[in-house]
């Protein structure tokens, strides 16, 4: 077999799965010898064989849209020979092409943490015709810029890993993925002579102590500069889209360095609400200086990094400005501006707006004024309330179907939501209503966290492709030989994995991460009768389901296959969270009873060892580690030696706490065991426990900051005796 291809790395795409299949190699040719068996990758665009078979009247058209992401599978005979035909309408059409090829018709699949290659001993060449074209323009993943575990967090990934997942990204037919993970070092590249580079050799010291504003640099800036070009130029190759940002790109993740805000004094807006501090206010963009010096970042952004394919704005997010007329005028106001300045150079790139503040700080009036100054001709609104439940303010209200251009967004969850929980059935209503409208340009999901969850994946994947999407297709595909008893397992959860999914329901506990201070919060802003009813609702949401662990434990002793026993414990880990919080929700109603009606005091001793035993599960797997992935940041570049100080902060921070193995040792289980203990101490006329309660938590938080990470390293446990234990509480 020969190949000849307009695309020597798509030839060699084919190539590499073919002796992985078959164990025989196929030889990447120039020209045709007009005997061998043949494949030819690349329209006739790109590839002077398929222009010759069209010439010729062997081949009348491929049927695809030039310049598009449309491709050809086709399956030909001339002369006794055999030609496959995998043609795409551009550059990353003819990957989708090859990779389709292998999917359908040699059983190949695609996953984030590896393939499934099949061995044969042919690969087929005959009886192959499809021809596939993208209801969506756009479908893509978004990264984003929290750093704690490695699977979770972009920011970890070394080259090889994100080569693996550009290529990933391109397997699952996606044509767009965003860098949300701060400006690396566009000050630095755009104001030389006002802003260095911070050092390497400590903590940085714009850095805030103990949250994820400590953004020191594991591997430097430099380092992340050349990690990013080498990211952004082999995503050219593949012909992905990346958006660029403009506009006011000042947020947590992106703050202005401390030297920039001493010796430019940019003029900052004065915000009522939001960031407090001056590396996190907007610069005041009715100033023509802060304008340009705005630009200016974008424009560095181009020179070094990306391409002007594509823009994004998130404008004045985060913030409130005065009184609300003042703060809607405002935001518009900061539009107009950038649109205007990005229309100056140039005119017809898509932008897209992102939806962010439209959730948090806008209402639904003040999107619809927004989008009536909009032109739908080149602005996409970025969307990504389609997976939340709580209607208040959302794509529906605002009036986008059939009116304004926009992309499904699926949000997922903020960075503690990296559990398996997600109302499919919901989504997928809202999906139905944005398949047939026009108006709906794409299908991305924004989760603050990545490969959290792998059956949302394939959904996405699906879905935005045109593709039907089914759980025993996935399950089929993934688990092999455990497809069915791992498929029973998911159905058992359904119901309880949607009421937990990330959804604006209004209750405090929708995990036990935070303990002791949201206890605390609720003493303070809550009744009693509220109190009650959150504990009610929490109770209810939650129905108990039986034999999930006992379940996943004997599927576990069955086999050694690593994305089945990753699943394994995604699963575990988001029941057993469900039944923490039902638990903890029986014992705060009894708590209430014991106080105001009598009877006998409960206990919290179930409590504390179901979240002993959210430790031992999580400990059966590196993934949930700090340690572990601390040193896999340190075996690709030399770290700062602040690392560990800044990833436990990181971590730690009440907005990033999550299912992490040290923190479990280190705060979840001695905040659980205070909470017992305070229980058995506790009298029914005594209603002053906050002090107490945020006392504890800052002792414990302290502990864990004096302790190395190495001091909690455990030994591994074994999954299935795990699963088992937790089957008997």
């Amino acid at each position: 077999m020969k190949i000849l291809s307009g695309n020597d790395a798509c030839a060699a795409v084919f190539a590499g799965l073919c002796v992985r299949i078959t164990g025989k190699e196929a030889e990447i040719v120039r020209s045709d010898d007009g005997g061998s068996d043949l494949v030819l990758i690349g329209s006739d665009a790109v590839n002077p064989a398929v222009h010759e078979l069209i010439r010729s009247g062997k081949l009348e058209t491929l049927g695809i849209r030039t310049g598009t992401d449309d491709y050809r599978l086709l399956s030909l005979s001339e002369g006794g020979r055999r030609i496959l035909i995998l043609a795409g309408g551009r550059t990353r059409a003819d990957y989708y092409a090859v990779y389709d090829y292998f999917e359908r018709f040699c059983g190949c699949r695609w996953f984030w943490d590896g393939d499934r290659i099949p061995e044969r001993g042919e690969l087929p060449l005959e009886n192959i015709d499809v021809t596939h074209k993208f209801r969506f323009r756009y479908r893509g993943l978004r990264y984003f810029a929290h750093r704690s575990l490695h699977r979770f967090q972009a920011e970890h990934w070394s080259w090889p890993e994100w080569k693996t997942e550009l290529d990933y990204l391109v397997k699952k037919k996606f044509n767009l993925f965003m860098l949300r993970i701060g400006h690396d070092d566009l000050f630095q590249k755009a104001f030389p002579e006002t802003v260095g580079y911070p050092p390497e050799d400590r903590r940085d010291p714009d850095a805030i102590d103990r949250s994820f504003d400590d953004r020191t640099v594991f591997w430097g800036l430099r380092e992340r500069s050349r990690l990013r070009k080498k990211i952004m130029d082999y995503a050219k190759k593949l012909d992905l889209i990346h958006p660029v940002d403009m506009g006011p790109m000042t947020h947590w993740y992106s703050p202005t360095p401390v030297d920039f805000l001493k010796k430019e004094e940019p003029k900052l807006l004065r915000q009522t609400e939001g960031y407090d501090e001056k590396r996190g206010a907007h610069w005041d963009v009715s100033d023509d200086r802060n304008l340009e010096n705005y630009w200016k970042l974008t424009r560095t952004d181009l020179k070094y990094y990306d391409t002007p394919d594509m823009f994004h704005i998130i404008g004045l997010a985060e913030r409130r400005f005065g009184s609300e007329r003042d703060n809607l005028q405002l935001k518009l106001y900061a539009y107009r501006r950038f649109i205007r300045k990005l229309r100056s150079e140039y005119p017809d790139a898509p932008l897209l707006i992102a939806a962010w503040d439209f959730m948090v700080q806008w209402n639904a009036d003040e999107v619809r004024r927004l989008l009536e100054e909009l032109d739908p001709e080149n602005t996409i609104l970025f969307d990504y309330t389609q997976d939340i439940q709580y209607r208040h303010n959302d794509f529906l209200q605002w009036g986008l179907p059939h009116r304004f251009p926009y992309i499904f967004g699926i949000f997922q969850g903020v960075e503690r939501y990296t559990g398996t929980a997600f109302d499919f059935r919901h989504t997928e209503r809202n999906f139905e209503l944005a398949q047939e409208d026009p108006c709906c340009k794409g299908m991305i999901m924004w989760p603050e966290m990545a490969h959290a969850h792998t059956l949302l994946h394939e959904y996405l994947a699906k879905r935005s492709s045109g593709l039907p999407f089914s759980l025993e297709e996935f399950c089929r595909d993934r688990y092999g030989e455990q497809a069915q008893a791992m498929g029973e397992v998911w159905r058992m959860l359904e119901k309880e994995q949607a009421e937990n999914s990330f959804h604006l329901t209004r209750l405090i506990f929708d995990d036990t991460f935070n303990l002791l201070a949201h206890l605390a919060e609720m003493y303070q802003d809550h009744t009693e009768s509220a109190m009650r009813e959150e504990f009610r609702r929490l109770a209810e949401m939650r129905p108990k389901i039986g034999g999930v662990y006992a379940a996943l434990a004997k599927i576990a002793e069955q086999t050694s296959d690593r994305r089945t026993i990753r699943d394994i414990v995604d699963l575990a880990r988001t029941h057993l969270m469900s039944d923490m919080l039902r638990e903890f929700a029986d014992l705060m109603t009894a708590v209430w009873k014991w106080r105001t009606d009598g009877g006998s005091k409960p206990s919290a001793d179930r409590f504390v060892r179901l979240t002993e035993g959210l430790h031992r599960l999580l400990a059966t797997d590196s993934d949930y580690s700090l340690g572990d992935s601390l040193r896999r940041l340190a075996e690709v570049h030399p770290l700062n030696p602040a690392s560990e100080e800044t990833l436990k902060s990181n971590a730690e921070n009440s907005y990033c706490r999550t299912y992490i193995t040290e923190l479990c040792l280190a705060v979840y289980i001695p905040e659980a065991k205070f909470l017992r203990d305070w229980l058995k101490r506790a009298k029914k006329e005594t209603r002053e426990e906050k002090k107490e309660f945020l006392a504890a938590a800052e002792r414990i938080r302290d502990a864990f900051y004096r302790h190395p990470l190495s001091f909690y390293q455990k030994r591994a446990e074994n999954l299935p005796s795990v699963l088992r234990e937790l089957d008997t509480l």
